[in-house]
């Protein structure tokens, strides 16, 4: 993960916040994801506490692409660490 580190801190650093999305929501990650983007946010934090958390990292990655980073929170083994990883996770 080390290698995508640099650019996900510039967009912290650009932005000044990171957004943190908890909860079920893999039906409407895209449009979260827009909304956020469109809102000023280029940081997006989704926990692994949230059901389908892989899938939202994944589907949030390729909606934002470029635009934003995209993150994983709550993160607790290395396993995990790999997992969000190989989802897009950046951070």
């Amino acid at each position: 993960m080390t290698q995508r580190s640099p650019a996900a801190v510039s967009a912290i650093d650009a932005c000044g916040i990171v957004a943190i999305v908890r909860g079920p929501f893999l039906a409407a990650i895209d449009a979260i994801v827009e909304a956020l983007i469109a809102g000023g946010v280029c940081a997006i934090e989704i926990s692994l506490t949230s059901p389908g958390a892989e899938a939202q990292i994944e589907r949030a990655a390729a909606t934002a692409g470029a635009r934003a980073a995209i993150g994983a929170g709550t993160v607790l083994d290395a396993r995990q660490v790999h997992a969000v990883f190989h989802s897009g996770a950046t951070f």
